[in-house]
């Protein structure tokens, strides 16, 4: 089960990856397990860069990816846990409010600055 292989919790591209399949294939079970995983603490949360000129990596928490995918995902199961949403639509990193903002928009059509009429 790749949501509870030790290996695969240290690849979070893999992760997001089965998530964002069990979101179209699983079922209410899927969407708890996915929840059971964001709340583990081993699962890999970092992202390295590399530059290309020098020998510098920059480490940023991309824990964000994992959790908009899950988000998305569980609602499509029935489940909506809209902590893991509304935890980045103020982050201080523009990519990831503009990440936040795409997925509001795709799982309820609307951007949060929309007034509902």
């Amino acid at each position: 089960d790749i949501l509870t292989d030790e290996e695969c919790l240290k690849d979070q591209q893999a992760l997001i990856l089965a998530v964002r399949a069990l979101g179209e294939i699983g079922n209410a079970y899927s969407a708890k397990m996915i929840d059971r995983l964001l709340q583990r603490g081993d699962v890999a949360h970092t992202q390295e860069f590399f530059y290309w000129c020098s020998e510098k990596t920059i480490v940023d928490d991309s824990s964000w990816k994992l959790e908009l995918a899950a988000f998305e995902a569980m609602k499509k199961l029935g489940l909506e846990k809209i902590e893991y949403l509304k935890k980045y639509e103020n982050d201080e990193r523009g990519y990831v409010r503009r990440a936040a903002e795409r997925v509001r928009l795709r799982v309820y059509g609307e951007t949060q600055n929309e007034e509902k009429v």
